[in-house]
């Protein structure tokens, strides 16, 4: 079978196993996320950014990860209640998950294979873009901020 994001399985915030069919034909914005990193700053921008673009059609998608200087130390409750509390974050955010390593989740492995560096994630807040026909069309890395005139530009590209 072709692995493409929309055959693969995510567990969202409720403990269920969903693909990610249900958002084909729209822009994703997926990025690694922790709540104690120095770039938890953006989930402010990812916050913007979701309320600036939703209803043209992009989803952002965030994915706690303790993977990179153990920097989400808590569980899926806590990290929804942080960053709604911090932020106001609207947006999709799933439970916590593996973005390197032997056990790295068949997502965060698709978008390294599929990148043009194909590098392994760096650190937390790195940033992929998935057009609406399931191409990864952009990454940026963690110093990258998610309202950079490269990434609006490439967003708008695609929407």
């Amino acid at each position: 079978m072709h692995v493409t994001p929309y055959n693969i399985k995510v567990v969202n915030s409720n403990m269920e196993i969903k693909s990610l069919e249900s958002y084909h034909g729209k822009v994703l914005f997926i990025v690694n996320v922790a709540s104690n990193c120095l770039f938890t700053k953006q989930y402010k921008n990812l916050e913007d950014l979701n309320q600036r673009y939703k209803d043209r059609g992009l989803k952002i998608l965030a994915f706690p990860s303790n993977d990179h200087g153990q920097q989400e130390p808590g569980d899926i409750k806590d990290i929804i209640e942080s960053c709604v509390s911090r932020f106001n974050v609207s947006f999709d955010i799933y439970q916590k998950t593996h973005t390197i390593g032997p056990n790295i989740h068949p997502l965060f492995s698709w978008l390294v294979d599929q990148s043009e560096n194909k590098q392994a994630i760096k650190w937390n807040f790195e940033k992929f873009i998935i057009s609406r026909d399931g191409k990864l069309v952009g990454r940026f890395d963690s110093h990258i901020n998610p309202t950079n005139s490269k990434v609006i530009n490439l967003i708008e590209r695609f929407l």
